[in-house]
């Protein structure tokens, strides 16, 4: 069995100050969760790994 790296894309309106969920940004920028990934990814990457990037969207419908 390969070995793969799973990553939730950290999307603007979770860690970037002016997205929609800003009160997230904090915890982002305290645990270096951006770097964290970054490391994981070019670690994947150098071993050979397929990295699988997976983007969350969320959809408000007008009524």
């Amino acid at each position: 069995m390969t070995p793969a790296l799973l990553v939730i894309d950290p999307i603007n309106d979770i860690v970037h100050p002016d997205g929609k969920l800003a009160s997230c940004v904090a915890f982002v920028a305290e645990h270096d969760v951006l770097a964290r990934i970054n490391a994981a990814v070019s670690h994947a990457r150098a071993q050979g790994w397929p990295v699988i990037w997976v983007s969350v969207g969320f959809d408000n419908p007008v009524r």
